[in-house]
């Protein structure tokens, strides 16, 4: 994995709420294995606030780091 997805990876938190979590891929790359486990391919950003992932997933779009996103 590149470097930046791992980095991600490791910062990447889950909450129990589903409008929290905003999904890079779409759901042809993504598999739900439970509410709280999920496997995406190029990114996920998860917050507490639903605007907090709105704007970390629009940093990773335009092409800025988990770092930036955080």
């Amino acid at each position: 994995l590149p470097a930046t997805a791992i980095i991600l990876l490791c910062i990447v938190t889950f909450s129990n709420s589903n409008h929290s979590r905003a999904f890079l891929d779409t759901n042809d790359h993504l598999q739900e294995k439970s509410p709280d486990i999920l496997e995406a391919e190029h990114g996920v950003v998860a917050a507490d606030d639903e605007r907090c992932s709105d704007i970390g997933t629009d940093v990773l779009r335009e092409g800025g780091h988990a770092v930036d996103a955080a």
